[in-house]
């Protein structure tokens, strides 16, 4: 976000690690109150995450999965267990841990479109392209990205800068100039559209 933007943002997730420390704190796990402390420490991972906080932001998510385990039913849990698979798999990527970056979006996309969630369907294919473009796997990663712009049509307009970026980044790497400018002002512009109506964030 803009610069005079960052200090808003970095008190909000600060407030939503508080927020989740509360809950944490007035819960005891096994006592019938995992679903909701999974969320919790799931909200935390995330709010970790954004403020550069990557190795607490991941172990927090791994936790959220822990109590969650096998168990299946709710939007709830399956929201919970999406979040912190994102987050997770987000961090799996920066340590070059492909394999399991993959399984976790997968196992995301899966429950995405089980739910008929667009929004985490899109994210989790988006993030699927961005595995295979770290592995220099080109066409696979735009396939996949083109196909996650594609659902998030109907989605966000953050998700579709995201997608509009990578491509980019994926026509640099093979030399295709006019591509990669065409992609970039294109995420430029679905970025400005997002900034009028509230910024959302992946």
């Amino acid at each position: 976000p803009p610069r005079s933007t960052l200090f808003p943002y970095t008190t909000l997730f600060r407030s939503v690690v508080g927020l989740a420390d509360g809950v944490i704190a007035r819960f005891t796990e096994g006592d019938g109150h995992d679903e909701l402390l999974a969320r919790a420490w799931a909200e935390k991972a995330e709010a970790s995450y954004k403020l550069g906080e990557s190795g607490q932001g991941a172990g927090h998510a791994e936790h959220a999965l822990e109590l969650l385990g096998d168990r299946a039913g709710s939007s709830t849990v399956e929201a919970a267990r999406v979040q912190a698979s994102n987050l997770l798999g987000s961090v799996r990527i920066f340590e070059a841990r492909y394999d399991e970056a993959t399984a976790l979006f997968e196992a995301n996309l899966e429950i995405a479109r089980r739910w008929g969630w667009e929004v985490e369907a899109a994210t989790a294919t988006l993030n699927l392209g961005v595995v295979q473009m770290q592995r220099g796997r080109y066409d696979d990663a735009r396939a996949l990205i083109e196909r996650a712009l594609s659902e998030a049509r109907y989605a966000t307009d953050i998700i579709r800068a995201h997608c509009h970026v990578n491509l980019a980044v994926i026509a640099q790497y093979e030399q295709d100039y006019e591509s990669a400018l065409r992609n970039y002002l294109e995420a430029l512009r679905v970025s400005r559209q997002t900034e009028k109506i509230g910024r959302a964030h992946v």
